[in-house]
């Protein structure tokens, strides 16, 4: 089981209530929509069911098939969705990297019309196999709309993650010239792409770890230095430090969504 999916193993009964910006994604991420309702639908990373739900209010003929790698997640989905696909929602394990096979189910019910995913492709590195692996699932026409966080989301944390005695080299996520060429190299065509950026004034340092963690946004440990006791004392008291602002601490959220066509 790799790091993310482990992570968001842990993190899914208590991800919800800490998902603002997530439910934000997800809301711009259907106001991009002007065709159709699509006749097929695969969500990829459907995490709690934030936006399962709004696809199946906003596309209420569609058929949808949502998955994710972490089985906690799609339980807690499926509890929170309910009978709000009305027979026509399926779940079922899927890694959406791209670089393992697809799951039967996702085979046998492409090509879909429509692939939607949010705040998850941040977690792929290589976001070309991604693509293409989407590509495979989607009709000659399909669409993909997407959202992730830019490489320097977090820009706090990251700065402070960058030096001793943590030192870590590679930060998640994609700007907007990587989606772009990676989109082009696995055959897709970008029709909207914007980024913007939210600020977070979280109580104290302890918190805003405290929130990352609940929302399984942790850092890959394998990065850099260990997050131990010395560490994390080190952590809270500089970020306490050089990012106080309104009364607590700031966080700076840094996400851009997209929509794609073959």
């Amino acid at each position: 089981m790799s790091f993310h999916v482990l992570r968001f193993n842990r993190a899914a009964s208590r991800y919800e209530p800490e998902a603002g910006i997530q439910l934000r994604m997800a809301g711009k991420l259907l106001e991009l929509w002007k065709g159709p309702v699509p006749g097929s639908i695969l969500e990829l990373g459907c995490g709690t069911g934030l936006l399962t739900r709004r696809l199946c209010e906003r596309f209420p003929s569609a058929s949808i098939l949502a998955t994710d790698a972490a089985q906690a997640m799609l339980v807690e989905a499926r509890k929170r969705c309910g009978d709000g696909g009305g027979g026509r929602l399926v779940f079922t394990e899927l890694d959406a990297r791209g670089n393992v096979p697809a799951a039967k189910e996702v085979i046998s019910a492409s090509p879909f019309n429509t692939v939607c995913s949010n705040a998850l492709v941040q977690w792929f590195p290589n976001l070309e196999t991604h693509l293409r692996f989407v590509s495979k699932l989607s009709a000659a026409d399909g669409a993909y709309l997407l959202s992730g966080f830019t490489h320097s989301n977090f820009p706090e944390l990251n700065e402070l993650l960058s030096e001793p005695p943590f030192s870590y080299r590679d930060f998640p996520g994609h700007d907007s010239e990587e989606v772009e060429q990676a989109s082009g190299n696995a055959g897709w065509k970008v029709s909207v792409l914007y980024t913007w950026e939210e600020k977070e004034i979280l109580p104290s340092a302890r918190e805003v770890l405290r929130r990352i963690q609940t929302l399984g946004s942790s850092r890959d440990p394998h990065s850099g230095g260990r997050l131990n006791r010395k560490n994390l004392e080190w952590l809270i008291s500089e970020y306490s430090r050089r990012f106080s602002e309104g009364g607590g601490v700031r966080l700076t959220w840094k996400p851009w969504i997209a929509l794609l066509r073959r």
